[in-house]
C-alpha cells in the first residue's frame, strides 16, 4: 500500500494543474490564455477526427489524408501521431474527453517518470517528489500545453525514463547510501529494455523532444563512463546498444516511412534562418525570476522562484557528493540556454550542419532540457537540506538574508511600477523561501516540517503561474469561427475543394463538415505542392511556413485575417485543384469570381474557372524538371494544355479536352473511367507510393502541372485505378509489432529469472 502513495501523488499533481478544466472535463478544451487559435484544434483535433471517421467508415486506417493541402501523406507523417498508442483513445472516447484525458495522464506520467529517475539516482522520496512537481508543473510545459502542443507534452513525459535506464550507481552513490540503511541503493540494472521502450514512446509521440532525449542520454553516458574500469564501460555500452535497438525497432513505424518523404518536403530545404524562428531573445532570461504570464510558450523561461533556489542549493550541497552528475546537469543548463538563443549565437548554425538538425527548428524549445536539469537539481537540493546535520555557515546565512531583502525590494518596486502579479510573487515567496532555508540550516525547523512547508510553497508558486498560462473554453466556442460558411458550402450538392486566403474556415470546422481544403496548417508539406501554391495563391515565394499559404510579417492572430488582402489568387491554378469556393475575410475583385454568400465579414466566392477532379487533355508539353514546369505554368493556358515531366517528347493529339468520371474515391484508392487517347489529369497531389493501373495493367504516374498526377491513356475506354501503398509504413508496422513482442518476451523472461 505504501508503494501506491507516490502514484496517488502523481495524479494529485496532474489534477491540481488541470483544476480549471476538471469541472467541465467532457465539453471544454484547454486553450491559450490570450489567443483565439490553438494547435489542439487547428492541428491535432482534425487529424484525430479524420483518422477516426475513416476507420469507422471504411474499417481501415487511412494512409493518405484528403482533408487538407489537397491531399497529403498521413501515416508517413511522423508528426501525425497516428501510431502513438495513447492516441487510440480517440476511437472509443469523445474527442474532448480524449484530449483532456491525454493531458491528465501525461502530466501524471511526467511526475512519475521524474520520480523514478531521481530514485534511480538514490535521491530520497521527498526530494524525488519535489523534482516530480517541478517537472510536471513546469511553466514551460504548461505553456506549451496551453497553446495546444499536445505531442510535445506527451513526449516530455517520457524523457526522464530514458535517462533512468542509463543509470549505474557511482562509487559516491554507494558510499553515501551505505551510510543510511533506511534508503537502500537503487540500482539501474535491467533497465535497458524499459529505457528503450521509453525512448520509443518519446519518438512515437514527438521526434523533436526525442532528439533532446538522445542528446541528454549520450552526454550522460559519457559522464558515467569517465574513469570507469573496462568491465563497467562494457556493461554501460551494452545497455546503450539495447536501448538504441529497442527504441529504433519499436518506433520504426514512425521514422521508417518518413524516409520516403525526406527529400520531397518543404522542410528538407529549410535554412538555418528559417529553422531559427523564435530564437530566445536574451532579454527573456529575466523571465527566470519574473514569470511571463502571457502564455507565450516559446519565450517562457520561468522554473519557479522556489525551485530555482532549491536548484542552487543542490549545486552547493551535491557538487562534492556526486560531482559528475552535478556538472552534467549544469552543462545541460549552460548548453541548453545557448541553443535556446538560436540565431543570437553562432552555435546554432554549427548545430544545423548535423544530421537531423531540421528537427531542432524553434531553438527556444531547448529550454525543455534546461527545465529538466533545474527540476533534478531542485530535488537534490531538497534532499541535501533534509539531511543537513552540519553547522550553518555564516556566509550562507548572509547570502540568504541578502537575497530575501533584495527580492522583497525588487518585487515591491516592480509591483508598484507595473502592477504585475509576478513581482508580488517575488516579493512574498522569495523571503519566505529564504527564511525556511535559514531555519533549516540552523536546525530550527525539523526535516518533516521543512518538507511540508517547502512543498506547499512550491505548489503556491507554480500553480499561481500555471493556471494563468491556459484557459478552459466550451467546444461550441472553439468551433464557432467559420461555422456558417462551412455549413453553407457543405449544403451544396457538388463536392469540390475550398480555399481561404484568410483562414476563414479553420481546419477543425472543415473536418466537422467534411470539407476538403486546398490550404492547411501542417509542419510537413510536399515541396511540389508548396511551389504550386506559391503561384496559385498570388503570395509568391515564401520561407518555410507551417501554414499554407504563408502569412508574412504577422504580429497577432487578427493579422492573419487581412495579411493577404492585397494578394490576388490565380483562379486558373486554383481551378486545377478543383477549388470551386474561395472563402475570404475581405472582398476579392476578379472577373472569374462570383460572390455567392456573405456571413458578416466573410465572403464566399464561386470560381467559374474550376476544373473537374479528373479530365483528359490532348496537348501535352514535356519539360525536364520541376523548375521548368513551374516556369511553364506562368506562360500557358492550363485548361487547354498540360505540362508533364518525364515524357520523351511533347505531344499534340488534336482532341478536345473532356472530363473523366470518378467511379469511387477513398483516401487510399481512386477508380476512374476515362477515354483515350490523351493524358488523364487528376487534381490529386503527386507523391511517392501512389501506383496506377489501366485495365489492371501497371501504368506510370507522371508529375503533371508541377503538382498533380498524370497518366497517359491509349485509345479506347479504360478503367484506371490509383492506390496508395506506402510499403515502408507496412514494413514499419511489422517491425514495430515484432519488436514489441520481443520486448514483452525479454521482460517476461527477466521477471521469471529474478522471480
Amino acid at each position: 500500500m505504501r508503494r501506491l502513495i507516490p502514484v496517488f501523488i502523481f495524479f494529485i499533481i496532474a489534477f491540481i494543474i488541470l483544476a480549471p478544466i476538471i469541472p467541465n472535463f467532457g465539453d471544454h478544451l484547454i486553450y491559450p490564455a490570450h489567443s483565439e487559435f490553438s494547435d489542439l484544434t487547428i492541428t491535432h483535433w482534425p487529424a484525430f477526427a479524420y483518422a477516426r471517421d475513416e476507420i469507422v467508415t471504411t474499417g481501415q486506417v487511412p494512409m493518405w489524408r484528403t482533408s487538407i493541402l489537397s491531399g497529403t501523406p498521413f501515416a508517413a507523417d511522423p508528426l501525425a501521431g497516428l501510431f502513438y498508442p495513447p492516441h487510440w483513445l480517440a476511437l472509443i472516447l469523445p474527442l474532448p474527453i480524449t484530449f483532456n484525458l491525454l493531458m491528465l495522464l501525461h502530466l501524471a506520467l511526467a511526475a512519475a517518470s521524474m520520480y523514478a529517475m531521481m530514485r534511480r539516482w538514490n535521491v530520497s522520496r521527498v526530494g524525488s517528489i519535489v523534482s516530480a512537481i517541478a517537472y510536471a508543473a513546469a511553466p514551460k510545459i504548461i505553456a506549451h500545453m496551453g497553446v495546444g502542443h499536445v505531442t510535445l507534452v506527451e513526449a516530455w513525459a517520457w524523457l526522464p525514463l530514458v535517462i533512468a535506464g542509463l543509470n549505474s550507481p557511482s562509487p559516491d552513490d554507494i558510499r553515501n547510501r551505505l551510510q543510511d540503511a533506511q534508503r537502500p541503493i537503487i540500482r539501474g540494472g535491467g533497465w535497458g529494455v524499459g529505457s528503450g521502450l521509453a525512448l520509443a514512446m518519446c519518438l512515437l509521440a514527438d521526434a523533436r523532444i526525442a532528439i533532446y532525449a538522445v542528446m541528454l542520454a549520450v552526454t550522460y553516458l559519457v559522464v558515467q563512463q569517465a574513469r570507469r574500469d573496462r568491465s563497467t564501460w562494457l556493461k554501460i555500452s551494452m545497455r546503450v546498444v539495447i536501448i538504441i535497438v529497442v527504441a529504433a525497432s519499436v518506433s520504426a513505424v514512425s521514422w521508417l516511412p518518413a524516409l520516403t518523404l525526406a527529400g520531397g518536403t518543404a522542410r528538407a530545404s529549410i535554412t538555418p534562418e528559417e529553422a531559427g524562428t523564435q530564437s530566445l531573445d536574451p532579454g527573456y532570461f529575466l523571465g527566470i525570476v519574473i514569470a511571463d504570464r502571457s502564455g507565450a510558450a516559446e519565450r517562457t523561461t520561468y522554473f519557479g522562484i522556489v525551485i530555482l533556489m532549491l536548484a542552487l542549493v543542490g549545486v552547493k550541497l551535491f557538487y562534492r557528493r556526486t560531482p559528475r552528475r552535478v556538472w552534467w546537469l549544469l552543462g545541460i543548463v549552460i548548453v541548453g540556454a545557448i541553443i535556446a538563443l538560436g540565431l543570437n549565437t553562432p552555435l546554432y548554425r554549427i548545430l544545423f550542419a548535423l544530421p537531423g538538425s531540421t528537427l531542432l527548428r524553434v531553438p527556444a524549445r531547448a529550454w525543455f532540457a534546461v527545465t529538466f536539469a533545474i527540476a533534478a537539481l531542485a530535488g537534490m537540493g531538497t534532499q541535501g537540506l533534509l539531511e543537513w546535520s552540519g553547522q550553518a555557515n555564516p556566509r550562507s546565512i548572509f547570502v540568504a538574508i541578502t537575497v530575501a531583502c533584495a527580492a522583497m525590494v525588487f518585487g515591491v518596486i516592480g509591483a508598484l511600477g507595473s502592477g504585475q502579479i509576478s513581482f508580488v510573487v517575488i516579493a512574498l515567496l522569495s523571503p519566505i523561501a529564504c527564511l525556511l532555508l535559514i531555519l533549516r540550516l540552523k536546525h530550527k525547523l525539523s526535516p518533516d516540517r521543512f518538507a511540508i512547508l517547502i512543498v506547499a510553497l512550491i505548489a503556491i508558486d507554480l500553480i499561481s503561474i500555471d493556471w494563468a498560462l491556459y484557459r478552459s473554453i466550451p467546444i461550441d466556442q472553439a468551433f464557432a469561427d467559420g461555422r456558417e460558411a462551412a455549413e453553407w458550402i457543405a449544403s451544396q450538392s457538388e463536392s469540390a475543394r475550398v480555399y481561404s486566403p484568410s483562414y476563414s474556415i479553420p481546419q477543425q470546422v472543415a473536418q466537422e463538415y467534411h470539407l476538403q481544403l486546398a490550404d492547411g496548417i501542417d509542419p510537413l508539406q510536399l515541396a511540389r505542392y508548396v511551389a504550386f501554391m506559391q503561384k496559385a495563391t498570388g503570395v509568391g515565394d515564401w520561407k518555410y511556413s507551417v501554414t499554407l499559404p504563408a502569412f508574412p510579417n504577422i504580429k497577432s492572430d487578427e493579422d492573419i485575417r487581412l495579411a493577404l488582402a492585397n494578394m490576388i489568387p490565380s483562379v486558373e491554378l486554383l481551378g486545377l485543384l478543383n477549388v470551386k469556393y474561395i472563402v475570404s475575410a475581405f472582398p476579392i475583385e476578379h472577373l472569374d469570381l462570383i460572390e455567392r454568400a456573405r456571413f458578416g465579414s466573410t465572403f464566399i466566392y464561386e470560381n467559374v474557372r474550376v476544373m473537374p477532379r479528373a479530365f483528359v487533355l490532348g496537348q501535352i508539353d514535356t519539360v525536364p524538371d520541376a523548375e521548368a514546369a513551374a516556369r511553364w505554368l506562368d506562360n500557358n493556358e492550363v485548361t487547354a494544355a498540360v505540362v508533364v515531366e518525364g515524357l520523351p517528347r511533347s505531344i499534340d493529339l488534336k482532341i478536345q479536352p473532356h472530363t473523366a468520371q470518378i467511379v469511387s474515391a477513398q483516401p487510399d484508392r481512386i477508380e476512374v473511367q476515362a477515354s483515350g487517347p490523351g493524358l488523364l489529369v487528376l487534381s490529386e497531389i503527386v507523391a511517392p507510393d501512389w501506383i496506377a493501373t489501366i485495365d489492371d495493367q501497371p501504368a506510370e504516374i507522371f508529375p503533371a502541372d508541377l503538382a498533380l498526377r498524370g497518366i497517359v491513356l491509349p485509345w479506347g475506354d479504360h478503367k484506371i485505378v490509383l492506390s496508395y501503398q506506402p510499403k515502408r509504413v507496412y514494413a514499419g508496422v511489422l517491425i514495430s509489432a515484432l519488436s514489441l513482442l520481443a520486448c514483452a518476451v525479454a521482460i517476461g523472461v527477466g521477471k521469471f529469472r529474478h522471480g
